[in-house]
Parts: structure tokens; C-alpha cells; sequence
């Protein structure tokens, strides 16, 4: 009946209604390993409806940012310059 070495177990469970918030889930959420939390985030922004999506893919915004660039009104910086504005902030909120 079994696979040898093996026992069967039968669980009864009584359905429970749990409320947890959002604040709960974001708690948990927080303490997942990165990766588990980048499969998360992904799952939950693919779950989005596709309105929230710029209708031209987000083109109008760069041509917008290229031109900022183009009159100098604002300035590259590079990805390791970034990351450290990034880190300081995070370090102050």
C-alpha cells in the first residue's frame, strides 16, 4: 500500500480565517533572502494591470531625459556614483 519505510499521516484542518495587513506583509516580505524578494517583487509588478505601463514603452520619457542631457540642464553621473547617493541616503532614512 505504502512505499517501505514510509507511514501515512492524515491531517484534519479547520479552516481559520487569518487577517493579516499590509504593513504584516511587508514586515515578512522585508526578511525574505534577496533573492527571494526580487522573485517576489517581480511576481507582484507582473500581477499589475498593463495600464499602469506607459502606452509607448516609456520612449517620451527618454527622449525627454536625453534632451535634459543635450541642454546641460542636467548632468550624467556614472552607475558607481549613483550607487553611492543611493547607499548614503538609505543610511539617513
Amino acid at each position: 500500500m505504502y512505499p517501505r519505510g514510509e507511514l501515512a499521516f492524515v491531517e484534519t484542518i479547520t479552516k481559520v480565517t487569518v487577517m493579516i495587513t499590509t504593513l504584516e506583509i511587508e514586515q515578512h516580505a522585508l526578511r525574505l533572502p534577496e533573492t527571494q524578494r526580487a522573485r517576489l517583487a517581480t511576481r507582484i509588478l507582473d500581477s499589475l494591470p498593463s495600464r499602469l505601463i506607459d502606452a509607448d514603452d516609456g520612449f517620451a520619457e527618454a527622449l525627454a531625459r536625453a534632451n535634459e542631457l543635450d541642454t546641460g540642464r542636467v548632468t550624467a553621473i556614472s552607475q558607481l556614483e549613483m550607487d553611492e547617493k543611493i547607499r548614503s541616503r538609505r543610511q539617513f532614512s
